[in-house]
């Protein structure tokens, strides 16, 4: 299940956001939560491990709009598979692609089958001969820890952006009246 973040609790930023317009308010709030996602992915890649860097290429983070999302809350979504397909992650699909036919099958790791990654396998046999083909550790943890470690970063990141997006309204707004405020 996603962790969510909210940013309640700072008198000063929930004071300046309620005297906001609704689509000022939703716009300075987006920019803040388009910050958070790169932050997230980041931390994420760099908690897989070195030998695994077609796992890293399936990390990605996606921004969802209210209107887009399934519940109706806008949000920044990080993990495995998440975002859109990159030149990276297609050359990953085409290299497969061409090794199908050599003596080492098999796709590896990419945003198809990321869920071996992470959840793990108990050892796999063959079908037809019984031979074993391996089994993969979970690593579930990978993600959470990832959260845990920049969870106040990824805070204040959305923090600073939306304080940077109201002042930026504040001077639109002054300059349309003609007045520049201090």
């Amino acid at each position: 299940m996603a962790k969510a973040v909210m940013i309640t609790g700072d008198k000063e930023l929930d004071k300046t956001l309620s005297r906001l317009t609704g689509a000022v308010q939703k716009r300075v709030v987006y920019a803040g939560l388009r910050k958070a996602g790169p932050i997230m992915s980041k931390a994420i890649k760099q908690r897989v491990p070195s030998r695994y860097k077609m796992a890293r290429a399936a990390i990605g983070w996606r921004f969802d709009t209210a209107r887009k999302s399934k519940k109706g809350i806008a949000g920044a979504r990080a993990g495995a598979g998440v975002g859109k397909k990159t030149k990276a992650r297609e050359r990953h699909m085409e290299k497969a692609e061409a090794r199908a036919g050599s003596s080492r099958p098999g796709v590896g790791i990419s945003r198809q089958n990321i869920h071996w990654f992470l959840l793990g396998s108990d050892t796999r046999r063959q079908y037809t001969t019984g031979r074993r083909t391996g089994r993969m550790p979970d690593k579930k943890s990978l993600v959470q820890s990832a959260y845990a470690s920049v969870k106040t970063q990824v805070v204040s990141a959305m923090k600073t952006r939306i304080l940077q997006g109201i002042e930026k309204e504040k001077q639109k707004a002054a300059a349309k009246v003609g007045k520049v405020t201090k």
